[in-house]
């Protein structure tokens, strides 16, 4: 902890100064003619040179958001799921990547609960090629017989903001299988 400590120091000394300190007799000006309605929760808002628009009074930062189906849409996204259901399909996912374990646990929960059955597997058997998005890996046969319920899914993930792609093979010709491995 002291040795990067050290480097903190060490790197904030190499830096020079973002801005320079406002001098005694500049700040002086400033407090004497800030306007008393321009003081918000105890902050001056002040705008320099602007002609028009707004200036704001927030700033709010969100912060990290987790890759989700936002809890808003869950019941179109149930209402839509039991519409096309219900429907047989495998949801795997990177083990070692959190985001897309949430997901993949979402969309086994939603899914299910919307009439789906729902398996796990392993990522293990897809290789390590598998691109960094939500992949559909759906054996051909399926997909040309009973496509409507994988395209609803994947139009309304694409809505969420998610990357989709759809890729047509031989893995498992039993049960389509969504494979939950990243996200753009």
């Amino acid at each position: 902890m002291e040795r990067l400590r050290a480097m903190k120091m060490n790197h904030e000394e190499g830096q020079a100064p973002q801005q320079p300190e406002l001098p005694d007799e500049l700040a002086r000006q400033l407090l004497a003619h800030v306007n008393v309605g321009s003081i918000t929760d105890g902050s001056v808002i002040f705008s320099i040179n602007q002609t028009g628009g707004q200036t704001a009074h927030q700033i709010t930062n969100v912060g990290y958001q987790r890759k989700q189906i936002p809890v808003d849409l869950i019941p179109e996204f149930l209402n839509l799921m039991r519409a096309v259901g219900p429907f047989e399909t495998v949801i795997t996912a990177s083990i070692l990547d959190s985001e897309t374990d949430f997901l993949a646990r979402q969309l086994t929960e939603l899914l299910t609960e919307a009439g789906w059955t729902v398996h796990g597997d392993s990522l293990s058997g897809y290789g390590t090629e598998v691109p960094k998005a939500i992949v559909f890996i759906v054996p051909q046969a399926i997909y040309g017989t009973r496509r409507l319920p994988l395209d609803t899914l994947a139009h309304f993930l694409k809505r969420c903001g998610f990357k989709i792609q759809l890729a047509l093979t031989d893995i498992d010709d039993r049960l389509p299988t969504i494979l939950v491995n990243g996200f753009s």
